[in-house]
């Protein structure tokens, strides 16, 4: 299921009230591009922590390589999902599958402390 209309209306609806917003929301969504994920690229590389790299399919504001080079560059990624249909701004139309999946990141992440086991590289 995609994200309903009266969905995307409410998040859109502020963008729309005047020219100036409408404007800002251009620039933001404008601005994005691959080159800030490789301005922060020696940083995700030195990530550890328990990772889940989620994709959204509908998603035209980074394109599928980028998720999978976020799977490649941290080391701390756990797993990789992708929400079939779903779209990046709009992820209330997939929030319980999400969910899902977060948590069970969590728990999988919180399995080895619970045992005393470290997680943190030498």
């Amino acid at each position: 299921m995609g994200a309903r209309d009266d969905t995307i209306g409410t998040c859109l609806r502020r963008f729309l009230d005047s020219p100036q917003r409408l404007g800002e929301r251009e620039r933001f969504v404008g601005a994005f591009d691959g080159r800030h994920t490789l301005a922060a690229e020696d940083g995700l590389r030195r990530l550890h922590a328990p990772t889940l790299v989620a994709r959204e399919t509908d998603d035209g504001y980074s394109p599928q390589q980028w998720s999978h080079w976020r799977t490649q560059a941290i080391p701390g990624v756990r797993r990789r999902v992708e929400s079939e249909g779903a779209r990046i701004f709009f992820h209330e139309a997939r929030a319980q599958a999400f969910d899902r999946e977060l948590r069970a990141q969590r728990q999988a992440a919180a399995a080895p402390a619970a045992a005393g086991v470290g997680t943190a590289p030498a």
